[in-house]
């Protein structure tokens, strides 16, 4: 079993009449009740597992979905779900129940509507359980669950998609329910294959393995927790109708074996794709709900003039904010504490929306528009900053570029100028050519960074410990520097960066001037004076992206400008300092800069999302986002 949640709980005796099962019928039935292990299971799934994950959850006001239920499984799941929609495909499981139910095509009900779905030997039947996953996942309400037992006989280990190996006939005492001359399909899976179909179909994973107190006999249940959201996705869902959703295009491009930790992964690339509407990724916006992390992707759709959100790994994609009409194209987002958002368009405007899709604020900002990721940002007093990515040209002359600043609680005093400086493309003209970092401390989220590009003395780094009021640069001369070699590029041209355990910050610079390779660093800030360490070379490209992935790895995404072959893709354990050097091909062989700075900021369960923009593993005339995710093989 390899990555997911596992969780093993042991049962001493049979919980329906407390016999000892010492001895039994047929290898596991219990002589008194008449009990087998798989029923006995569903005891500690109920109360060991699904009980602190329903504890206080709005979801299980609703009723459960459940399928070929007996009389012994309702007593077990009376404590958390309180009412039933009881059905089958075939036969009949009591008074108030449906028949003709088939779960790959659930249409009958409607979106949100249930507190899970429920069956054991259910998926063992068919073969088509990617379709049937992706119609419980909708029925599901947020927060809601779904659970499942396979027989251990149909489990295989890994990754083998479901497959027949025989057909079922209906005979006195086993399949009863089947008329006439019905045959099943009796099908097997892998254990892993299931575990991540779950998971890619929006579900949190996990596999509770029960044993039994007859030596030998374990059952397996597989489990999906649909995450619960706020603010906007209620807005989302009452306002979009299923006729909106947008359907993906999903392939793997590419994979490769890589150290994870102690250990060893699987790092995979999988290319997602609008069927109907063009896909352009905008965020991976993370956010803690009821003590759990959760994630929403947005995106633009139709050519920019659609802003989309996905709840389940960017499989599918609804339209949200329909009712707003924007004036021009959609640029860029950002989602903020709260649960409402900020949205700029091409123009300059800057569109708050509340947390229930209200319009706070329309407010016109400057020409130039934010870089990357981590060129905007919310501190935790919960003020907002960008600053400018000046896009300067030789032509241009000296403009101006400036850190913008709102405070989302106090809408009406709208964005104001903070920090501005002249620029030019190059030095000895300007001050800078545009900033690329303005995003606070990820341990310290009251102290703003601030960075900018892109040569020699442009190339300058701030920190402010009162949203913007003031600013305190941080120059060769009050840095010092630790293990540098004597031709480094340009160590303060980056634009991304995360942070370390001990909360220094680590990048792999924007540059590969001089040493022809980019350079991973640290600043630490802790001391009396701030101190630059050089930590290894990197690749020939310049690096655009360092994403966290897990407490101790880093996962960093270079362009492909100065060498065409191929971009970089780097894992380094900050932990044994170990570096894990990986080639993506540049299929188009042009002039990439392959994310443009922009992509998640911490891979949540190993699986981290970046735009799709061509040439790097896909074709020139390919849209869509990557994601990107690492597993324990």
């Amino acid at each position: 079993m390899q990555g997911f949640e596992t969780h093993d709980y042991y049962i001493g005796a049979c919980p329906i009449c407390n016999d000892s099962l010492q001895e039994v019928e047929k290898g596991q039935i219990c002589k008194i009740c008449s009990s087998r292990a798989r029923t006995r299971s569903l005891d500690a799934v109920i109360n060991k597992y699904l009980a602190s994950c329903m504890h206080d959850n709005s979801a299980a006001k609703l009723p459960l979905l459940t399928f070929a239920m007996t009389g012994a499984e309702k007593k077990f799941l009376l404590p958390i779900f309180h009412t039933f929609k009881s059905v089958s495909l075939f036969g009949s499981y009591g008074s108030n129940h449906e028949t003709g139910v088939d779960i790959r095509d659930l249409s009958r009900y409607e979106t949100n509507s249930f507190a899970g779905v429920y069956g054991s030997l259910l998926f063992d039947y068919f073969p088509e359980h990617e379709q049937a996953l992706k119609e419980c996942f909708r029925v599901i309400a947020p927060g809601g669950i779904f659970f499942t037992h396979i027989s251990s006989s149909r489990i295989l280990d890994g990754y083998e998609s479901p497959r027949e190996k025989g057909r079922i006939k209906s005979r006195t005492g086993y399949s009863d329910c089947l008329l006439g001359k019905t045959t099943l399909p009796d099908v097997q899976v892998g254990r892993d294959w299931f575990l991540q179909k779950l998971e890619q179909t929006g579900f949190k994973p996990s596999l509770v393995r029960v044993h039994d107190a007859v030596p030998g006999l374990v059952s397996e249940w597989f489990v999906g927790i649909k995450s619960e959201k706020k603010g906007l996705t209620e807005y989302f869902e009452t306002d979009a109708s299923d006729n909106n959703v947008i359907s993906t295009r999903i392939t793997e491009v590419f994979r490769s074996t890589v150290p994870l930790g102690d250990g060893i992964g699987i790092l995979t690339f999988e290319l997602i794709e609008g069927i109907h509407s063009s896909l352009t990724f905008l965020e991976d916006h993370i956010f803690e709900f009821k003590g759990n992390l959760s994630r929403e992707l947005l995106a633009a759709g139709n050519a920019r003039n659609q802003l989309l959100l996905s709840h389940d790994l960017g499989n599918t994609w609804q339209q949200i904010y329909a009712d707003i009409q924007w004036d021009s194209k959609i640029r860029s987002v950002f989602s903020l504490a709260d649960g409402g958002r900020l949205v700029r368009t091409f123009t300059g405007q800057m569109y708050h929306l509340g947390a229930d899709g209200n319009l706070l604020s329309q407010y016109p900002t400057g020409i130039w528009h934010w870089h990357g990721s981590q060129g905007i940002g919310q501190s935790s007093t919960g003020t907002v900053m960008y600053a400018e990515y000046a896009a300067m040209r030789k032509d241009d002359g000296i403009q101006a570029a400036s850190v913008w600043r709102y405070r989302p609680h106090l809408p009406e005093e709208g964005w104001h100028k903070v920090l501005t400086f002249p620029v030019a493309v190059c030095p000895p003209l300007g001050e800078l050519r545009h900033f690329h970092i303005c995003y606070p401390h990820p341990k310290k989220p009251s102290l703003w960074i601030l960075a900018s590009g892109d040569m020699d003395n442009h190339c300058r780094l701030w920190i402010s410990a009162d949203d913007g009021d003031s600013w305190q640069e941080m120059t060769f001369d009050s840095i010092e520097l630790k293990d540098m070699p004597a031709q480094a590029p340009r160590l303060l041209r980056f634009t991304s960066f995360a942070a370390l355990k001990n909360g220094d910050l680590i990048w792999g610079t924007d540059d590969v001037c001089d040493s022809r390779r980019a350079a991973l660093v640290t600043l630490s800030l802790s001391g009396e004076k701030p101190m630059l360490s050089f930590l290894g070379w990197l690749g020939k490209n310049c690096i655009r992206n360092i994403t966290t992935c897990g407490d101790r790895t880093f996962l960093l995404i270079s362009e492909s400008k100065h060498e065409l072959t191929a971009a970089d893709c780097i894992l380094f354990d900050a932990e044994n300092k170990r570096t894990c050097f990986l080639l993506l091909p540049n299929i188009a062989q042009q002039k990439s800069p392959t994310t443009g700075s922009l992509g998640s900021l911490t891979m949540l369960d190993k699986t981290g999302f970046f735009p799709a923009s061509g040439s790097i593993l896909i074709q020139s005339d390919k849209r869509g986002l990557f994601r990107v995710r690492i597993k324990e093989r």
